[in-house]
This record gives C-alpha cells, sequence and structure tokens, in this order.
C-alpha cells in the first residue's frame, strides 16, 4: 500500500519520521546507510476493523470504529480506504440483517443502501427521519 502518489521527497522523510515518533511509532535511523525504519510491530485500527468485518466480528468492528477513515483527507489513498471499510461494513450489517447493527453502522458512516433499508425498515423515527432526509438530498444534487 503506497501512501504517496509518487515517492517522498527525500528531506520530507525526517518531518514524516518526527510526525510518526510522536504518535508513538518507534521509527529509527540508520545514520551509516541513511535510511528509516519502524522497530517492532504497528497495527494499524483500519487494518483490525477489515479484519474484524471480514470475520463476521460486525458489532466488535462497530465498538472499534470512530468514524469514516480521515475524513478531512482527499489523498487518494485515504479516500481508497474510506470507501473500502464502509462498504465492507454495510455489506456485513446488510447480510446479518440486524437492525441495532444497522443503526450503530448508520451513525459511524452514511451509505446510500444502509439508508434506504433503514427507511425500508422504518427502524427507530430519528434514524428514519435522518435517512430520509439524507436520501432525498442525493436524489436532488444527482
Amino acid at each position: 500500500m503506497n501512501l504517496f502518489e509518487g515517492d517522498p521527497a527525500p528531506s520530507s522523510l525526517p518531518t514524516l519520521a518526527l510526525r510518526a515518533r510522536k504518535a508513538g511509532l518507534p521509527v529509527q535511523y540508520n545514520r551509516t546507510q541513511g535510511f528509516y525504519w519502524l522497530e517492532g510491530e504497528v497495527s494499524c485500527d483500519i487494518a483490525v476493523i477489515l479484519e474484524l468485518l471480514e470475520e463476521s466480528r460486525v458489532e466488535e468492528a462497530l465498538d472499534r470504529c470512530t468514524g469514516p477513515f480521515l475524513p478531512a483527507s482527499h489523498s487518494p489513498f485515504a479516500m481508497e480506504m474510506r470507501t473500502t471499510v464502509e462498504q465492507a461494513m454495510v455489506k456485513a450489517v446488510l447480510e446479518l440483517s440486524d437492525l441495532e447493527l444497522m443503526v450503530r453502522a448508520d451513525r459511524l458512516v452514511k451509505h446510500p443502501e444502509l439508508s434506504a433499508e433503514l427507511v425500508n425498515r422504518d427502524a427507530c423515527t430519528t434514524t428514519t427521519s435522518l435517512s430520509r432526509s439524507w436520501l432525498n438530498a442525493l436524489e436532488t444534487v444527482g
């Protein structure tokens, strides 16, 4: 998975390493050979969420998820991952056909298929109203 559209400029690597260290990642630098590396294991919530969804552990995935992945980022990587997680989450809750899980997922991501299902099932008044309004807005824009 490439985090950059091209190779990062060598001058940006020290800044990226510093940011990673501030985030708690164990970034090391080899002065003699001039390269950075991550020491030890690093995990990413998004990978864990996708794994839980793949294993049909939907409730745990919803517990772990705090909302859309990097919602303010328009980088190709962030947009692709955001879409991947949202589609996996929607597919998982729709396959289970559990209304409570659908409502929880709807609070985390907005997806037309999920909102339509909630409206069709006449979920709680607030959820149905919000989903219907959101779907109407999508039809107006689209």
